[in-house]
C-alpha cells in the first residue's frame, strides 16, 4: 500500500493512525461509594462476595441472554472454550463498592480474560447488587471487548466462573492455584 502511494506521489501521513474510541464507557452508569468495609478500595478477597450473589445457573444466563441469543450454539461453544480453556485469570479478580446512577448499592467485580480468538486480554466488569442474593446487573456490567456494552461471551464466561465459585470452591487460594 505504501509503495503504491509513493508511485502516484500521494502524500504519506507522518503520524500513525489512532485507535477509534467508541461511545461505550464502562463506568458511565456507576460511581464509587463508601460503605465502611474492605471494598471501599479495590480488594482481591472476592470469594464471600461472589458466594452471596444470586446463584448463577443456566436459567439465569438464559434469562440474561434473552430469546434472540439464547438458542445460538456459537455463544455457548465460545463460553465453554473460555471457561474450560483457562482463559480467565482468577488472581486478577478485584471488587469495589459502587453505586448505580439510580442510587442502587452495588459491588463491581473485575476479572481479566484472554480472548478466545486473539491474544488480547480483556477486562470484564460485572456488577452485582450489594445484598444477599444480589442480582447480576446486565445494564451496568461491561467488557473491554468490541461487544462489551452488550452481554458478550467474556461476561457470560465470568458468570459461569462465579457459578463454579458458588458451588464448588471452599477457599479462594485453592481455586486460584488449581484453575
Amino acid at each position: 500500500m505504501i509503495q503504491r502511494c509513493r508511485r502516484v506521489d500521494k502524500q504519506l501521513s507522518t503520524s500513525p493512525l489512532q485507535p477509534i474510541v467508541g461511545d461505550h464507557n464502562a463506568f458511565n452508569s456507576i460511581k464509587s461509594r463508601l460503605a465502611g468495609n474492605e471494598n471501599d478500595n479495590w480488594n482481591s478477597a472476592h470469594l464471600d462476595i461472589l458466594k452471596q450473589t444470586e446463584l448463577i445457573t443456566d436459567d439465569v444466563v438464559d434469562r440474561l441472554l434473552g430469546s434472540k441469543r439464547m438458542s445460538r450454539p456459537s455463544i455457548r461453544h465460545r463460553v465453554m472454550n473460555l471457561v474450560c480453556g483457562g482463559h480467565f485469570h482468577p488472581k486478577s479478580i478485584q471488587c469495589r463498592n459502587v453505586e448505580s446512577s439510580n442510587g442502587m448499592d452495588c459491588v463491581l467485580v473485575v476479572c481479566e480474560c484472554l480472548s478466545s480468538k486473539t491474544n488480547v486480554v480483556h477486562k470484564t466488569y460485572a456488577v452485582f447488587e450489594d445484598k444477599p442474593d444480589g442480582e447480576y446487573q446486565i445494564d451496568l456490567s461491561s467488557c473491554t471487548c468490541k461487544k462489551g456494552e452488550y452481554f458478550c461471551s467474556h461476561l457470560i464466561g465470568f458468570l459461569y466462573l462465579v457459578s463454579i465459585f458458588q458451588h464448588k470452591v471452599q477457599t479462594q487460594s485453592d481455586f486460584e492455584n488449581a484453575y
